[in-house]
């Protein structure tokens, strides 16, 4: 019989093999229960020493292994105190000076067999657990190179109470369910200018104690006021509509009394608004800061129950200006600690000056109330885990690549841009509870016959800035991000602009007025309700053109959409 080449190695495996055991038990700081240690060697000189249970051969992918050279050999075991395995579940201390083995892997051929890569099942796993990987090997067909093995995550990392939301799944826009709407009034409700949701842009927030919105008049004045909602009436007939005009607060101006400073000069404008503890957030701009270096973002109502006689702290400056201060909502308990907050500030849709806004929705992470309680104004730091900079702009990175042009993608004048162009904006964006996914939801257009300046639409109008070239093609739209891509950020695995929505397009309304776009909206986690406003969408009377509220129920939370 022929001694063959693999049984010999296979021998001199095993015998080193054996010496390895050997080296552990001198040591006496291996304890383990039928528990193997394998080693390979690569052209490289560096050993993957797997903890396995049980099993010997190759390493497998339910096996707890580092990659580090052999010089650290001695010194990582100088450093380990103890190891436990129990089943496929190993605990260690983490090598010095770990290489990525992937790096170590070499070939002149665009296509070759023997490639090996690393993968991991998941990105994260919760802290002191197993980071399962497998080594996937290249083979080739023609040029065509193709790895073995399911892992797709390129890297692991334990994080405290990752395990509550391991399994949260995606949310799918098919699980939005229309369940009915009502108007809002554009009557004036006193004498004074500003009393009136007439052309209100539709910023406002749900209160669950009285089931009411506070909600901004006029852009004009910014008013605030608190609404009673009426009874919803499913309907795509919008004059069957309820209207709402029962004030529980007045309408109470914020800007440019002695109440309070915001710290804004001109064209100010509210953006967002939150109950925080028992008081009320006002994030706002300057809607026309062409210097780009207003920093003043917020105000705060210490009492939300009494606007008209409350103390109003401020101005605070949110860290990323204009990129964070928009739309407010809050994070759902089991995502605050993992992402280091308790509500989201994002963007806001249709400012002025691109270069200091984010071209793609945004979405900061604060902690605001400590700083409320605490301090009458200052610096409110806010963590930015989706931001686009004019410079990184949200666009397709499979469809255009290498050297890219803005204007020519927001444009679209090649018809191919279906994410974001000149006339995208986000009105509001907010973590569903149960589920991994951000949704944010506003307006786009373009997407079909391209963006033009100052032009003439198909229909004859022309535009007084950036319009589609065609006087239809516009939408509501939404865009949907795994916040575990989120969570990258956080741990400093990816940048806040290179991260791209899993899903994202037109945003199914009822209207028959498609051109009506969300722009601002709240959800009521308590009934599982997203309340949408659609500023100017109710036309039924001549001149009043105040927002118009549709009502969504979220269904099937505890189910991953087909």
């Amino acid at each position: 019989m022929t001694i063959s080449t693999a049984y010999l190695l296979n021998k001199f495996l095993s015998l080193l093999l054996v010496s390895v055991v050997s080296f552990f038990a001198a040591n006496e700081r291996f304890f383990a229960s039928e528990t193997t240690v394998n080693s390979y060697f690569s052209a490289s000189l560096i050993y993957d020493y797997a903890i396995c249970d049980g099993k010997t051969g190759n390493i497998y992918s339910s096996c707890l292994s580092r990659v580090f050279n052999v010089s650290n050999l001695n010194s990582y075991f100088a450093n380990v105190s103890t190891l436990e395995v129990q089943g496929d579940a190993a605990t260690r201390l983490t090598p010095p000076q770990e290489t990525d083995r992937r790096k170590t892997v070499t070939s002149s051929d665009e296509c070759s067999d023997g490639k090996v890569r690393i993968r991991f099942q998941k990105n994260f796993v919760e802290k002191d657990q197993l980071c399962l990987k497998e080594d996937q090997r290249q083979s080739c067909s023609g040029k065509v190179a193709q790895w073995s093995g399911s892992y797709e995550a390129l890297t692991c990392k334990e994080v405290s109470g990752f395990s509550a939301v391991a399994d949260a799944p995606l949310f799918h826009i098919k699980q939005l369910k229309y369940i009915g709407g009502f108007r809002t009034s554009g009557h004036n409700f006193a004498k004074e200018k500003g009393n009136s949701f007439n052309y209100s842009k539709g910023v406002f927030t749900y209160n669950v104690k009285n089931n009411s919105i506070f909600m901004v008049g006029h852009p004009h004045t910014s008013f605030i006021t608190e609404l009673k909602i009426p009874k919803l009436v499913k309907s795509t007939d919008i004059s069957k509509f309820y209207v709402a005009d029962e004030l529980l607060q007045n309408f109470t101006n914020v800007y440019k009394t002695k109440r309070v400073d915001t710290g804004i000069s001109n064209h100010f404008r509210i953006t967002g608004l939150e109950l925080v503890g028992d008081g009320l957030m006002v994030n706002y701009i300057d809607w026309y800061d062409a210097g780009g270096s207003e920093t003043d973002t917020t105000i705060y109502f210490k009492d939300a129950a009494n606007l008209a006689t409350s103390e109003i702290n401020g101005p605070y400056q949110l860290t990323g200006a204009a990129h964070s201060a928009g739309w407010l909502s809050a994070i759902p308990s089991e995502w605050q600690k993992l992402l280091g907050g308790t509500f989201i500030s994002g963007s806001q849709p249709s400012a002025s000056i691109i270069s200091r806004l984010s071209v793609g929705p945004s979405a900061f992470v604060i902690d605001p109330l400590p700083l409320f309680l605490e301090h009458s104004s200052g610096k409110l730091k806010a963590e930015g885990l989706l931001d686009f900079p004019l410079s990184n702009l949200l666009y397709d990175k499979s469809i255009y690549t290498g050297k890219i042009y803005s204007d020519d993608i927001l444009r679209n004048g090649d018809g191919r841009n279906k994410i974001w162009t000149f006339l995208s904006g986000a009105g509001y964006g907010f973590i569903i509870p149960g589920t991994s996914t951000y949704m944010t939801i506003g307006g786009s257009g373009g997407h079909k016959s391209g963006v033009g300046y100052k032009i003439k639409q198909d229909d004859g109008h022309i535009c007084g800035g950036y319009c589609a070239n065609s006087a239809s093609d516009y939408s509501s739209y939404f865009w949907l991000w795994d916040v575990k891509e989120l969570l990258k950020v956080k741990q400093g695995l990816n940048k806040a602009y290179d991260l791209r929505p899993y899903d994202y397009g037109v945003f199914p309304t009822p209207l028959a007025n498609k051109r009506a776009r969300v722009g601002g909206a709240a959800f009521a986690e308590h009934s599982g309700r997203l309340y949408l406003s659609f500023p100017g969408a109710d036309q039924l009377s001549k001149y009043p053109r105040p927002p118009l509220i549709l009502v969504y129920e979220l269904i099937n939370l505890n189910k991953i959409a087909d």
